[in-house]
């Protein structure tokens, strides 16, 4: 990619694809832009077009971040930060609608009424120079690359490796997945910067200004439902 063709980077697009170490979570967060609907200050139930319009106009407009799918080939990303920027446990049920829940913890319903096990999710920001839009044009951006134990351990030895870590000082790497559920395994290899057009078709300098131009998700990103809510989603779950 040369660097006349450089545009400014935004954050992923609403679309979401995801991470998973196990196939049986391959449609986590899946269609959850649809299905959750933004909170209105005056009243749950309105009526008229300007109220329709702008549930609607908000409901478009809220940022469910878009998440890195590891195939087999491999993916050049930069991370933009050296560590995740949120660790937390996730609930994954087999329902229709939306899927996944944040684990609440010792409070938690899905743990208590349902006995569901939650598993660990680490989430990095990363600049996945390998995106394209729905026309197929690259289209680089900042992605969520989730990562479970697995991935989160070989990130971590990276990291911690004299040559190919630290994360945040080399930044740009390649990774790609093998294998699938319990035998998904990961490669993460440091990718140096003279290696970049000849493996990815990406120059360093436009390289450099998309990581420099990158805007980082929070946990803001996430959905956190309250006890309430889990709790009568339990309830209605072990109805049938």
């Amino acid at each position: 990619m040369n660097q006349e063709n450089y545009v400014p980077i935004t954050r992923g697009a609403s679309t979401r694809t995801t991470v998973v170490e196990d196939q049986t979570l391959s449609a986590v967060f899946a269609a959850e832009d649809e299905a959750e609907a933004p909170a209105l200050p005056d009243s749950i139930v309105q009526s008229g077009w300007r109220n329709a319009r702008e549930r609607r106009a908000q409901a478009k407009s809220r940022d469910f971040g878009s998440y890195i799918r590891l195939t087999n080939e491999p993916i050049l990303v930069a991370f933009v930060q050296g560590e995740p920027f949120a660790t937390y446990r996730q609930h994954w049920l087999e329902r229709d609608g939306r899927r996944s829940f944040v684990c609440l913890g010792a409070e938690c319903p899905l743990c208590l009424q349902l006995g569901d096990k939650p598993r660990e999710r680490y989430d990095f920001n990363v600049v996945n120079y390998m995106a394209t839009d729905e026309s197929g044009n690259s289209t680089p951006r900042v992605e969520i690359l989730s990562a479970g134990p697995r991935l989160l351990d070989i990130l971590s030895d990276v990291d911690e490796n004299k040559i190919k870590g630290p994360l945040a000082k080399r930044k740009y790497y390649a990774i790609n997945s093998t294998g699938s559920g319990a035998q998904t395994n990961y490669v993460v290899d440091f990718i140096r910067p003279d290696e970049m057009e000849e493996a990815f078709d990406m120059d360093v300098t436009s390289a450099a200004l998309y990581l420099e131009q990158a805007v980082p998700y929070d946990t803001s990103v996430l959905r956190v439902d309250t006890v309430e809510e889990l709790a009568t989603l339990a309830s209605e779950m072990l109805r049938g």
